[in-house]
């Protein structure tokens, strides 16, 4: 599949897919940069960035079932270690490889909280990749946003935000009491 996509085309889907807010120069830097790093028959869309407990895969289907899908971590106190986090990331679009990175970054931390090297593998531009991420104590030293990147070829294709926060409702209790709940 060949896609003969001009920048108006693509800026068309980029301003109703990121809506009307937000610098429009930055947009359009973006889509050109992507335009720019895709070869010209294929482009690589993301379809999902999702965080939760448990993925379980049928190994007669292949298919996915997500459990406890979250984007907010309630810790009892900071730093906190997140014990078992699992991702789900869908792209399609591609044909070949590509080099593929997960990222999670604080914007007052100097080093991303965790980050992932992969390479994805497309038989034809109709393939949905899914790629599933199981980590293991993940540790969040600040409250507040965090941004977990999917940058494939180097242009960031999904972000999706998790928020850290301290529970005040665990923070003042044992860790018994907390084992109640």
């Amino acid at each position: 599949m060949i896609l003969n996509l001009s920048m108006g085309v693509i800026f068309k889907w980029y301003k109703s897919f990121l809506g009307s807010s937000g610098n429009k120069l930055v947009r359009v830097a973006f889509i050109r940069e992507k335009v720019r790093k895709m070869s010209n028959s294929e482009l690589v869309m993301g379809l999902a960035l999702i965080l939760c407990d448990t993925i379980i895969e049928d190994s007669a289907t292949g298919k996915k079932s997500l459990i406890g899908l979250f984007s907010q971590i309630h810790a009892p106190k900071l730093p906190c270690i997140h014990q078992s986090m699992n991702i789900l990331v869908s792209v399609t679009g591609g044909q070949g490889t590509y080099p593929c990175q997960i990222v999670c970054e604080h914007p007052d931390l100097e080093r991303p909280v965790f980050g992932l090297d992969c390479t994805l593998k497309f038989e034809n531009p109709f393939q949905v990749v899914d790629l599933v991420f199981q980590l293991k104590a993940v540790r969040f030293p600040l409250p507040g946003k965090y941004e977990i990147k999917v940058i494939i070829d180097g242009v960031p294709e999904l972000i999706r935000p998790l928020i850290v926060s301290v529970r005040k409702d665990m923070a003042q209790k044992s860790p018994e009491q907390r084992e109640e709940k």
